[in-house]
């Protein structure tokens, strides 16, 4: 096709018979984005979508091939405002690579055009069109991804049999083009250059250092002979624009000889100048991008029941609508040319850390994780990081429950509660359930610094690292990078990680420094784990997923076709939008078993008391299913509840913070219940405990002393050696160390109640535990394995 004039005539150039590839030099202004321009647009009128595909990259901003972005032969425009789409085009590219392989291997066909000519006798496949790369100012991508040289290099080596084909354009090709590279690309044009060097790299001659600086378009063509002088052709890029005017040329003077006067020509018979044909009918027609684009777009419309494979993937969506509660976020496998959605799979995908800067998504992922987790039956301990800031429904879209799951359960605090993290640590510690868990933490870090120096951070570092409890253990964690190094880390399989605040911890995160060069909308991130293992060390790019009220269904023209490129509904079985928020789900089905641990609203969860007394029937043989009594010590049916804590041996004390029964059970938690409160209020509870007793119908008998401070010693000793016993005093009185009531603690549970600080616990010898939930009728019922905060006004209502 004719890319120009010479002296002779047209200039006329195959880029398959002449290349398969070809190089292009220019400075500034040289008109090198407008001899690519005018190639674009001849290939384009020569030959048809099916036949030839182009992927434009352009370094210069994107000015250059903007207009040919709704050609239908473009299957991608690339530019420098997004850089890491360079080189996933190129990632992309290789992938073709790789599939052309193999289709050339199971055809035993040398090359592309054998291999379309056996096609040809084929109705069940297409012809594979010719694919043109064309790079304006590629040293700028080579610059910017180092990597990126070796790709182009596969690229030249093995793009002839393949039907590959690329145009690399630079201002300075010296030091640029390797050796490998020069090796394949037997065509090279140079327009005006800066120096000699870049001349001779090209050409092989210093002849275009020396065009002139007034004369753009003028250029020299290299491929078998010597170096043919010419001048590009120019075509119309838009309507408003009017056809050029074939130049006026000198050629004596562009060869640097003595120009000899002579009269201009006439245009229509001027020696040098060439019009390129039209794609119309009209012979001689300037050539226009608008009117290709048209005839490209009809060549289209009439191409009815066939379908295009999409060469390089169209860029990711800056958000992706979750279709269900499980679908964590969209993956990009350039090197695969597909992308894929994340199905959550806790046994590939197991424990996960997420990192990075703050306000990309993490609290949303986190959230996500445990979502999903429920949805597939898991147990589920979310702590956030102050009150969450989204509602339960906003975290469950319970509509899309996975069918044959077992319910899910879902507990929610705030780890700024020291006395929820203590009470959650007991639960996990002395549950039985053989269904799987998860812990998932929202800022780590903040809940490190609230528990140094207590024991509850090594409980809570032995969950994490061994599990530790009766039930396997899995975790998702959101913390700042140090925790990559660490024991916790260590049983992560998957790692999610975001931006960072500053580009230069990347390295320290694992990545390369520049894997996150460019712009990432909220919810971008790398994932490394099962998920993602083709990709390698680098991980593979997510988008996560935000939730919504409805389904959303796949956008329009993201499948391509039959062929199994890029297909957006597909899913990868194996997490967000605006920053730190989600957008709101609706929640709602009984499968789902939820309880918010917060003290405004403590023990008054009506949710978990629909649920929390059918998991105690569940577990408890001969128990009645109307008396609320009748559940087990512990949030019974979210984590777990201890084995063989029948009702009739115990009798309910007062509500938990998930709202289940707390009860005490002597044969269990120890004969002898210690009531601590004020003066006022001891009496009251323990007339309230024998009281509570007596209704319960335990067969045990049950001895009671209202004010133990007050009561002789020896009435003391007698009633320690009961069955069961209720035996009371104030929080202020300590007793002598030969008293009876200094055995007490050692000889079952305590219920203390109206403690308001750490301190007044200290005293009545609970050092390690934390200020309870406040209230005056509140404060902690503590056995040997756990500690439980317990609001008793149920109790005290009885009195």
């Amino acid at each position: 096709m004719p890319l120009g004039s010479t002296s002779t005539g047209a200039l006329l150039v195959d880029l398959v018979e002449d290349g398969p590839h070809a190089l292009v030099a220019g400075t500034t202004g040289s008109g090198k984005s407008v001899l690519l321009q005018t190639w674009v647009a001849a290939l384009s009128a020569v030959l048809s979508p099916d036949e030839l595909r182009f992927v434009l990259i352009d370094f210069k901003g994107g000015a250059a091939f903007a207009p040919f972005a709704e050609l239908a032969h473009v299957d991608a425009v690339v530019d420098n405002l997004e850089p890491t789409q360079a080189m996933r085009a190129l990632r992309s590219l290789r992938a073709e690579i790789l599939r052309r392989e193999a289709l050339l291997a199971e055809q035993r066909c040398p090359d592309i055009d054998a291999l379309n000519a056996a096609i040809q006798h084929s109705d069940d496949r297409t012809a594979l069109p010719r694919i043109v790369v064309v790079i304006d100012e590629f040293q700028a991508l080579i610059q910017d991804n180092p990597a990126g040289v070796e790709m182009i290099e596969s690229l030249t080596a093995l793009g002839r049999s393949l039907g590959i084909h690329l145009i690399l354009a630079t201002q300075r090709p010296s030091g640029i083009v390797t050796s490998r590279m020069k090796a394949n690309i037997s065509l090279r044009l140079a327009l005006r250059v800066r120096d000699s060097a870049d001349s001779i790299e090209v050409i092989g001659t210093d002849a275009a250092a020396h065009l002139r600086l007034d004369d753009p378009g003028a250029a020299l063509l290299s491929r078998t002979g010597p170096p043919e002088l010419f001048r590009a052709a120019q075509v119309t890029v838009s309507p408003a624009q009017h056809p050029p005017a074939p130049p006026r040329v000198d050629w004596t003077a562009l060869l640097g000889r003595r120009a000899t006067t002579r009269s201009p020509a006439p245009r229509d018979t001027m020696s040098g100048s060439a019009a390129l044909p039209a794609p119309g009918p009209t012979a001689g027609a300037a050539l226009t991008v608008p009117a290709l684009v048209s005839v490209s777009q009809h060549f289209i419309a009439g191409s009815t029941g066939r379908t295009r494979r999409r060469i390089v993937l169209p860029p990711m969506p800056v958000s992706h609508a979750a279709l269900s509660s499980t679908d964590l976020g969209l993956l990009d496998f350039p090197d695969e040319n597909r992308t894929a959605r994340w199905i959550w799979d806790p046994v590939r995908d197991g424990s996960v850390i997420i990192t990075g800067g703050r306000g990309r998504g993490t609290s949303t992922a986190v959230q996500s994780f445990a979502a999903a987790a429920v949805s597939t039956g898991s147990r589920v301990v979310l702590l956030t990081r102050g009150r969450c800031d989204r509602t339960v429904e906003e975290i469950l879209d319970t509509r899309n429950h996975e069918d044959g799951a077992e319910p899910g359960e879902l507990i929610v605090a705030d780890h700024a509660e020291l006395w929820a993290v203590e009470y959650l640590l007991g639960l996990l510690e002395t549950d039985d359930d053989p269904r799987p868990r998860m812990i998932c933490i929202d800022d780590f870090d903040a809940l490190l610094r609230t528990l140094e120096g207590t024991r509850r951070l090594s409980r809570l570092e032995a969950l994490l690292t061994s599990g530790a409890g009766r039930s396997p253990t899995a975790f998702v964690i959101a913390a700042g990078r140090r925790i990559l190094h660490s024991p916790i880390a260590a049983r992560a399989r998957t790692r999610v990680i975001f931006p960072p605040a500053d580009p230069q911890e990347t390295a320290h995160l694992g990545l390369q420094t520049r894997r996150f060069s460019g712009a990432w909308p909220p919810g971008r991130a790398v994932v490394l784990g099962p998920v993602s293992s083709s990709t390698g060390p680098q991980g593979a790019d997510v988008q996560l997923s935000h939730t919504c009220s409805d389904r959303v269904p796949p956008v329009p023209g993201t499948s391509i076709g039959a062929e199994g490129h890029h297909r957006d509904d597909t899913e990868c079985r194996g997490a967000g939008c605006d920053a730190d928020r989600a957008v709101p789900i609706r929640s709602g089905s009984p499968r789902v078993r939820v309880s918010v641990i917060d003290a405004g609203g403590f023990g008054r969860n009506s949710d978990v008391d629909h649920w929390v007394h059918r998991s105690a029937r569940r577990r408890t043989s001969g128990a009645d299913p109307h008396r609320s009594e009748s559940s087990a010590t512990g949030a019974a049916g979210i984590i777990g509840a201890e084995p063989g804590r029948a009702a009739s041996s115990g009798v309910g004390i007062g509500v938990g913070p998930c709202g289940e029964t707390v009860t005490w059970i002597p044969d269990i938690d120890g004969p002898v219940l210690s009531v601590r409160t004020t003066a006022a209020l001891t009496p009251l509870l323990v007339t309230g405990v024998e009281q509570a007793w007596h209704a319960a119908e335990v067969r045990q008998t049950l001895l009671a002393v209202l004010e133990a401070h007050l009561t002789d010693p020896s009435d003391l000793t007698t009633a320690l050696r009961a069955p069961a016993c209720v035996i009371g005093w104030p929080l202020q009185h300590t007793p002598g160390y030969s008293s009876p009531l200094a055995r007490v603690p050692g000889l079952g549970p305590m219920l203390v109640i109206g403690a308001r600080t750490a301190g007044e616990l200290a005293e009545v010898g609970l050092r390690d535990l934390p200020a309870g939930p406040g209230g005056q009728t509140r404060g902690w019922y503590v056995t040997a394995e756990r500690a439980i905060p317990v609001d008793v006004t149920r109790l005290l209502d009885r009195t």
